[in-house]
């Protein structure tokens, strides 16, 4: 485990806040720390796991605030314990990647090979270096309004 994150095992089973503000920011249960990432469950229950290279700060309340519980659940978490292992485990899967900002992005993960992941969306091939992946979780695709599965639009023809 990096040096500089070990600090991070004391947090685990508390509440934290990744980051101060802006789209990546998010409250959760600190529920592993890993080689090069960790493993957070926000507020909304989904399970994220986060680079230790991306993040800008981890702050804690004192008495464990964010309105959230500190009771740990067991959880289906990956066995990895590199960031690309668990790329790996989630390899045909759906993910949500980097949760906001411009470089958010969804797909299904084809394959991880060496630095970089492809990711598939809609008719869409996506090849995503691992190292501007600040964060990942499972997810369900989204359907716009108007389109049907597989990518087709109802509007077009």
């Amino acid at each position: 485990m990096g040096s500089n994150f070990t600090y991070l095992d004391d947090f685990i089973g508390r509440v934290v806040q990744v980051d101060r503000g802006g789209p990546e920011s998010q409250s959760g249960i600190l529920l592993a720390n890993r080689e090069d990432f960790f493993i957070l469950k926000g507020e909304n229950e989904a399970i994220y796991y986060y680079q230790h290279t991306h993040v800008k700060s981890i702050s804690t309340h004192s008495q464990d605030g964010f309105g959230l519980t500190t009771v740990l659940i067991e959880e289906d978490l990956s066995e990895g314990t590199t960031f690309t292992e668990v790329l790996n485990e989630l390899r045909h899967k759906w993910v949500n990647i980097n949760r906001g900002g411009p470089s958010k992005m969804e797909g299904l993960i084809d394959s991880v090979k060496g630095d970089a992941l492809t990711l598939i969306y809609q008719n869409t091939l996506l090849l995503v270096p691992i190292f501007h992946i600040r964060n990942v979780t499972l997810g369900a695709p989204k359907i716009e309004e108007n389109e049907q599965p597989g990518g087709k639009n109802n509007d077009k023809f």
